[in-house]
């Protein structure tokens, strides 16, 4: 196929890759100042969203959801939460979530709606502006894929199988169109996640390292998955209130530590975004102390983890800090080299750098690439011993 590696070895300039986003939104931002828009999602992107088109004079008319119980209800600033079919069919459409934007663009498509646009092409639009409530996931993403471009042509070849080289390229291919069909022409179930066959074979005996375990919603498919063999299983997850449900979730099965700890290069004490929910992350120190969701946790190097079971896998989802935590684990990978499943969607230079920081500590591991999502989420690196 090669379609994403092809167009990124001829591509000449971070502008010329600007330009070309550009043309695949179909409208200008000057037709978007002059028309105003509606947003499409009243949770948290839409909200941020609004506060931002407002700041930059662009008039927002209403918001549109799916939410019957929501139709009718206004938000801040008293803009009415509206039905799709309330809108005119030529209007601007800003779909404020990535979790489902791809079934949310098919309901406009096949209800007459084309003037629509996302999160990242959003990010194209007003790249001069400073105050674009930037996403992690697609900070810095122009500049990273032309910057780094050799990066990601070593990266294709060093993938174990074709499918990790097709993935590869079609996710590349992504982040040069934003078209999200090079994402769905590569999306796996994501019941997968983790534990995919195809990459990691069923042995007994194994020590999982759940680090960002949320809820134990992963050490429950890997008990499922190893059949209940496993020697031992270390969760890591600095909110305590999911390590809590993890506990009852878990109750039932032996050989389980549970550590409220975050992961990270050293051992010391930080701040942490308890959201008691997905996306809980580090959180900078001039965050309000008195946010009730940002809390004080204690953080330990996987090297200094003081248990004599040794991780024959880890898994690792940690809302990128991956770098942080790899280079705290960095003897236990150069000398046990436990098989790897690290999230490398966070940043957009997580997709190459992860890869590049693990080979260089032990090179001899195979590396395989798959996604496991219809959205920018879930791309999972493997790193299996060769």
């Amino acid at each position: 196929m090669k379609e994403g590696i092809n167009k990124l070895k001829k591509l000449q300039s971070e502008k010329e890759l600007t330009d070309q986003l550009l043309s695949y939104i179909p409208f200008t931002l000057k037709e978007l100042e002059q028309n105003g828009l509606y947003i499409f999602g009243a949770a948290k992107l839409g909200i941020r969203m609004l506060a931002f088109f407002k700041s930059v004079n662009i008039k927002v008319h209403n918001i549109i959801d799916n939410n019957p119980k929501l139709i009718g209800t206004t938000i801040e600033g008293g803009l009415n939460i509206v039905s799709l079919d309330s809108v005119k069919k030529n209007s601007i459409i800003f779909i404020a979530t990535m979790n489902y934007y791809t079934e949310i663009e098919q309901q406009l498509i096949q209800n007459g709606y084309h003037n629509f646009f996302s999160q990242l092409q959003a990010n194209v639009l007003f790249n001069e502006d400073k105050t674009f409530p930037k996403e992690m996931y697609s900070h810095g993403i122009t500049e990273d894929i032309f910057n780094n471009k050799d990066k990601y042509l070593w990266l294709y070849e060093m993938m174990a199988d074709e499918k990790s080289k097709e993935t590869l390229d079609q996710l590349i291919e992504f982040r040069l169109t934003y078209n999200f069909k090079h994402i769905l022409n590569v999306c796996l179930p994501y019941e997968l996640h983790y534990f995919d066959a195809d990459i990691i074979s069923k042995t007994s005996n194994e020590v999982f390292y759940d680090i960002g375990a949320f809820d134990g919603d992963s050490t429950e498919k890997c008990l499922e998955y190893f059949n209940n063999t496993c020697k031992s299983i270390h969760l890591f997850e600095p909110d305590g209130n999911l390590l809590e449900k993890a506990k009852e979730k878990l109750k039932n099965h032996k050989n389980i530590i549970y550590n409220q700890l975050g992961v990270f290069d050293k051992d010391t004490v930080l701040y942490f975004n308890a959201t008691g929910d997905l996306g809980g992350s580090f959180a900078n120190n001039d965050f309000q102390k008195n946010d009730e969701t940002i809390i004080k946790i204690n953080t330990v190097a996987i090297d200094n983890y003081l248990h004599s079971d040794k991780p024959t896998y880890i898994k690792m989802d940690i809302e990128g800090v991956e770098p942080e935590a790899i280079y705290g684990g960095r003897q236990i990978i150069k000398d046990y080299k436990p098989k790897l499943a690290i999230s490398a969607y966070h940043m957009p230079s997580h997709l190459w750098s992860l890869a590049h920081q693990i080979l260089a500590i032990q090179p001899n591991y195979k590396l395989y690439l798959r996604h496991y999502t219809k959205n920018v989420f879930e791309s999972v690196m493997y790193f299996i011993p060769a």
